[in-house]
């Protein structure tokens, strides 16, 4: 539960224990289609989300999943993972985000982890795989997190990042992986901050930039550049690419 928001404002809403949706139709909610709050192991499955007022879907249990789920046009985030300011001041941890397909999500970020303050622990081992993701401002953002994994992704039509990871509190991003995915008419895919960046085996039709990182590692990757990598091997830079040979 969040004080913040009226009771009535999202047409499905978690208070306690899990929370199952399957083959549901939402549309034009005021603040969230779906939201899980507390508990842990909800899962959104089979479902349409359009024209959300704020966001389609608010997470903040752990455990939670959400799949084979389409979202069209958010008006701020597709699916918001965020802090409980409810009690205890942690974030999610083990959420899924698979095959889905976002559109328009919104004028922040299509998928955003947003620890909100320095009192919180940083959320642990997000997964976003198999997504089709397209247009908008920012494709993924995460401003701390520990052990996420963004892969086989195909992402598309982002006006600043189709990927940002970078932090708001004393460093506090570690390991992120992000491997299999297809990357282009975008912009910079850009991790500012934190330790242990993994970057494997991913066409990215611009910029790779981990200027503000450290300990980074860059390997099997397709790229237009490449800015501060730790260690870098086995990459191809598209612009040195034989076109007929490929």
């Amino acid at each position: 539960d969040d004080p913040a928001v009226d009771e009535n404002s999202s047409l499905i809403k978690c208070g306690n224990g899990p929370l199952t949706t399957v083959n549901c139709y939402f549309s034009n909610s005021v603040h969230a289609s779906w939201r899980a709050t507390c508990g842990r192991g909800s899962s959104l499955k089979h479902s349409v989300i359009e024209n959300s007022g704020i966001k389609a879907i608010q997470i903040r249990d752990n455990k939670t999943t959400v799949e084979d789920v389409r979202i069209i046009n958010s008006a701020q985030n597709a699916i918001e993972i965020t802090g409980n300011t409810t009690g205890n001041y942690y974030m999610p941890n083990g959420t899924t985000i698979k095959n889905c397909f976002i559109k328009q999500g919104g004028f922040e970020a299509s998928i955003i982890v947003r620890e909100p303050s320095s009192t919180f622990q940083v959320s642990h081992n997000t997964i976003i795989e198999d997504c089709l993701i397209k247009n908008g401002n920012i494709g993924i953002q995460s401003n701390d997190s520990y052990n996420m994994q963004i892969r086989k992704n195909k992402m598309s039509g982002f006006s600043s990042y189709p990927i940002r990871i970078y932090t708001n509190y004393s460093n506090k991003v570690f390991n992120p992986a992000i491997t299999y995915n297809v990357i282009y008419n975008s912009g910079a895919l850009v991790v500012e901050d934190g330790t242990g960046a993994k970057i494997y085996n991913n066409t990215v039709d611009g910029e790779i930039n981990l200027t503000g990182s450290s300990g980074s590692t860059v390997r099997n990757n397709y790229f237009l550049s490449l800015t501060n990598a730790t260690t870098s091997s086995n990459n191809l830079d598209l612009d040195t690419i034989n076109v007929a040979n490929h």
